[in-house]
């Protein structure tokens, strides 16, 4: 019997997402502990690596946010004036709610996106990526794999109160979606005035299309 978990196709809604225009990146499942702290967050809530490279490196990542916005900004420091969209496929880690047992991990999808959607000309300004432009993205990406979802307004702190919301289908929260913070920006010196993000949870996306599975029908 072959006991070995095979790993999922994710060849199909790759091109779904590269078809909207979004650059994959790879990033260490290793956060960069300077990072964290000028984001304000605790190493404490991350799990530690028992034998670490560097003290710089030493906790594993919860989530794509940091790794993803450092892309941005790298990317940024080389191209102006022109659309950005990022996304990362990837483990993260958190720490098992009872001590001693091993740390939880869980597999993500993480957006990243600003700058121009449309380019000037003699009639029209060019239009900034906004809020709509990303949820539209994702219900795009997420109706491919056959879920429909719908957006509810939360008070989730890790995002800008000007846009911010959870991502539900069929009646489960299965990722969050905003605008990044202005003090997160500062914090790593983006040069952008709007950078929107969202991250969805892989196994809930799949325990959702469970719950409701719908078949693809095509008519003439």
């Amino acid at each position: 019997r072959d006991d070995r978990v095979a790993a999922p196709d994710t060849r199909p809604w790759r091109e779904t997402i590269r078809g909207l225009g979004y650059q994959e990146v790879l990033n260490l499942t290793i956060a960069d502990d300077r990072v964290l702290s000028a984001l304000g967050r605790s190493v404490d809530e991350h799990v530690a690596v028992l034998n670490p490279m560097s003290p710089e490196f030493s906790h594993l990542r919860t989530d794509l946010y940091a790794g993803l916005l450092a892309n941005l900004k790298h990317n940024l420091e080389h191209l102006r004036g022109v659309p950005l969209k990022l996304w990362e496929y990837g483990r993260v880690f958190r720490k098992p709610s009872t001590p001693g047992a091993p740390s939880e991990e869980q597999r993500h999808v993480g957006f990243i996106a600003t700058g121009p959607v449309e380019s000037s000309n003699w009639t029209t300004p060019a239009r900034p990526f906004d809020f709509q432009d990303l949820s539209g993205d994702l219900a795009e990406y997420l109706s491919f794999l056959g879920l429909a979802v719908r957006i509810e307004a939360c008070d989730d702190g890790g995002y800008s109160p000007l846009a911010r919301g959870r991502l539900h289908a069929s009646g489960l929260a299965i990722g969050r979606i905003g605008r990044v913070r202005d003090e997160d920006l500062r914090a790593l010196g983006v040069r952008a005035e709007a950078v929107y993000y969202a991250e969805l949870e892989l196994g809930l996306v799949e325990e959702t299309r469970g719950r409701d599975p719908r078949e693809k029908r095509f008519i003439p």
